[in-house]
C-alpha cells in the first residue's frame, strides 16, 4: 500500500473507544497516529415509562453511533426488544451509525445523501410522508438542525438524550507533555465537542497560536464550522463525512503540496 501520509505525526481527538478505526488508518498509509483522547461519552439513563413509548414511534431518527449503542444498551437493560415489537423504522446520519444498528440486528430505512444533520432534515421531510409519531435520539451536546427544520414544516417530535459528551480532563497532562517536546502534523477534529474540549485544555498561549496555523482536518462542515469560528486558520473537510474521508482529505492535501513545490 501507498505511504502517502510519509510519516506525518496525525493528532487524534476523539474518544478512546472511537479512535482507533482512525489510528489503524493513518498507519496503512504510513502516518504516525497521536492518540489523545480529549472527549469522553457516558451512557444516560431514561424513564422507563419513556421506553416502553419507544414501540409506539413511527420513526426514530439518530444522529450517531454513540446516540445508537446508549439507547439500544438502555433498552437492553430493560429488556424491551424493538425487533419483537411493532418496530419503527429507523433514519441515520451516515454509514458509521447505520453499521451500529446492524449491531442490534437492525437496518436503517432512510440515509441522507450527505452525511450531516442538515440534509438529513431537509431529505427526511422531503421524501418521507410522515404518519404516526416521530423520535430524535441524540447527545448532550447535540445541535437542534433537526429539531429546527422539524419545526418549521410543522411537524411534531419528541427527543431524548442518550449519552452525554464532556471533556476529557484526564488527557490535559499528556497533551501539555507532548506540546512541550514537539507539534504534530496535522490536526483532526470529529465533533463540535472536540474543538470546544481541545480549547478547554488550559494550552498555553504561545501552543495555541502555532497550533491554530496547522492544517485541521474535520470530519464535516458542522465540525469545520466551530473550528472556524475559533481561529482556526487551515481547515478542511471531506466530500464524505468519514473517518475515512478524514485521510483522504490528508493524503490528497499532501499530494498537492508537494506538486506546488
Amino acid at each position: 500500500m501507498e505511504q502517502l501520509l510519509e510519516g506525518k505525526e496525525i493528532f487524534i481527538t476523539r474518544e478512546k473507544s472511537k479512535a482507533k478505526s482512525l489510528a489503524d488508518l493513518i498507519v496503512e498509509l504510513g502516518g504516525v497516529p497521536v492518540q489523545i483522547p480529549l472527549v469522553k461519552v457516558t451512557c444516560k439513563s431514561f424513564a422507563v415509562e419513556r421506553l416502553e413509548k419507544f414501540i409506539n414511534y413511527e420513526w426514530i431518527i439518530f444522529t450517531s453511533a454513540n446516540g445508537v449503542d446508549c439507547f439500544f444498551k438502555q433498552l437492553n437493560q430493560q429488556e424491551l426488544d424493538l425487533i419483537k415489537s411493532n418496530t419503527p423504522k429507523f433514519a441515520v446520519v451516515g454509514h458509521k451509525t447505520e453499521k451500529a444498528l446492524h449491531e442490534y440486528g437492525l437496518s436503517a430505512s432512510f440515509l441522507p445523501s450527505v452525511y450531516n444533520a442538515k440534509t438529513l432534515a431537509i431529505e427526511f421531510l422531503q421524501r418521507i410522508p410522515l404518519k404516526g409519531p416521530l423520535l430524535i435520539v441524540k447527545g448532550s451536546k447535540s445541535l437542534n438542525v433537526i429539531q429546527e427544520d422539524l419545526v418549521k414544516h410543522g411537524v411534531g417530535f419528541d427527543e431524548v438524550i442518550s449519552y452525554k459528551t464532556m471533556s476529557d480532563f484526564d488527557s490535559q497532562a499528556t497533551l501539555k507533555n507532548y506540546l512541550n517536546k514537539r507539534y504534530p502534523d496535522y490536526l483532526t477534529f470529529t465533533s463540535p465537542s472536540a474543538v470546544d474540549a481541545f480549547l478547554e485544555m488550559g494550552i498555553e498561549a504561545k501552543h495555541i497560536e502555532k497550533l491554530k496555523d496547522l492544517p485541521c482536518v474535520c470530519i464535516g462542515t458542522t465540525t469545520e464550522s466551530r473550528a472556524i469560528e475559533n481561529g482556526f486558520n487551515q481547515t478542511m473537510s471531506p466530500n464524505y463525512f468519514t473517518i475515512e474521508g478524514i485521510v483522504n482529505t490528508i493524503s490528497h492535501y499532501i499530494k498537492r503540496k508537494d506538486r506546488l513545490q
